[in-house]
């Protein structure tokens, strides 16, 4: 008989990832868990909706692919925000001796 919850730990072995990669997807509230102490647990029923709802897709998962899009999508945004930016135009200063030093 199995245990009623699975660690991020044994959930990660399954889907061959990291349990960060568990952890993840329980912050972004795509795999639902109960946190019991320090440790996250899930039951087997919610895995398995997790499994119907981000099927594979092309041999990946979707939380992979969800991840992959973000870090690119966040890339082009900074390249972009750097390639916009003009170089600020510098003004030539004037020196100003301190008083009573002439």
């Amino acid at each position: 008989m199995s245990a009623p919850y699975l660690t991020t730990d044994e959930v990660a072995e399954i889907w061959g990832t990291s349990k960060f990669k568990v952890l993840e997807a329980i912050r972004q509230g795509r795999l639902r868990a109960v946190k019991i102490g320090v440790t996250w647990k899930i039951k087997r029923e919610w895995l398995d909706q997790y499994d119907e709802k981000y099927s594979n897709v092309n041999g990946f998962k979707a939380f992979a692919l969800e991840s992959v899009k973000v870090r690119t999508t966040r890339k082009k945004a900074e390249a972009d925000k750097t390639e916009s930016k003009e170089k600020p135009a510098f003004k030539k200063l004037q020196y100003i001796p301190p008083i009573g030093m002439s």
